[in-house]
């Protein structure tokens, strides 16, 4: 049961959670074959987790490449979309009627 102002379950809440994110941690860290005490750059993290999900460097460059151009396909879609109804917009307002003298050229030369 908690306490009138949650002081103390709350700390055992967090501790509890700290346990098993280090647990976790060190669960992924054996998979990938992370030796304790030394430290890793980005990229031979990277590395490492690529091979243990025994994938090769074209492989993610493939992927890399898909979800690029997938992206793109979408952002273009999205511009036309947008582009079409801007067009809509200006198509649609309401045009103030040819004044005499604007009806009269556009009689005599055919443009305005």
């Amino acid at each position: 049961m908690g306490y009138a102002f949650g002081g103390s379950s709350i700390k055992k809440d967090k501790t509890i959670k700290k346990v098993v994110n280090k647990q976790k941690k060190e669960k992924e860290n054996k998979k990938l074959g992370l030796k304790k005490g030394k430290t890793y750059t980005k990229a031979q993290l990277a590395a490492k987790k690529r091979i243990a999900a025994g994938k090769t460097i074209a492989d993610v460059k493939a992927e890399n490449e898909k979800a690029m151009r997938d992206r793109a396909k979408k952002r273009n879609a999205d511009f036309k979309k947008a582009k079409k109804e801007k067009l809509k917009v200006k198509t649609n307002k309401n045009k103030k009627p040819l004044t005499k003298f604007q009806k009269r050229k556009l009689a005599r030369t055919g443009r305005y």
